[in-house]
């Protein structure tokens, strides 16, 4: 304990007795006090310069931890816009799909079309063929019957 934490009780005791003591040792107990004022002051310092080198430090660490906390981020940025523009890529791509589709559509209609064009010829050329015995034809107007009923079942399904 220094002699400044209690000060009151002691200053009221040296009032007391100051008249009853020499110069000199009034003098030399003024200096000690005068040393335990600047003692407790120079602690007090100390603390605060203590705890201001911890509140440095911690910064620092803190620094650090931000730097590392921002790449980490910049990083995940640059992820989810590289992520972004393939989504984007792919919305574009199905957007000219779909843009497109009518016309492919269309493009399969007329190979459809073309293709029950052909049927229908052939069908026409099967009935005139030369030389074919009944028995025979009545096998090919199976045939083409059957091929007659899945034209038509592509027909309806478009």
């Amino acid at each position: 304990m220094t002699l400044m934490e209690n000060a009151e009780p002691i200053h009221k005791l040296f009032r007391q007795i100051i008249n009853h003591l020499s110069p000199e040792l009034v003098s030399l107990l003024t200096l000690a006090a005068f040393m335990e004022s600047n003692y407790i002051q120079l602690e007090v310092n100390q603390l605060k310069a203590k705890e201001i080198k911890q509140q440095f430090n911690e910064l620092v660490a803190s620094s650090s931890d931000a730097e590392q906390s921002l790449k980490e981020l910049e990083t995940e940025r640059d992820r989810l816009l590289q992520e972004l523009n393939r989504i984007n890529q792919e919305i574009t791509t199905t957007k000219d799909w779909i843009n497109n589709y009518p016309l492919a559509i269309q493009e399969k209609k007329k190979e459809w079309a073309t293709f029950v064009n052909e049927a229908c010829h052939q069908h026409h050329n099967l009935i005139k063929i030369s030389g074919a015995n009944k028995e025979d034809m009545k096998l090919i107007a199976d045939v083409d019957q059957i091929r007659m009923h899945a034209i038509e079942a592509l027909k309806k399904a478009l």
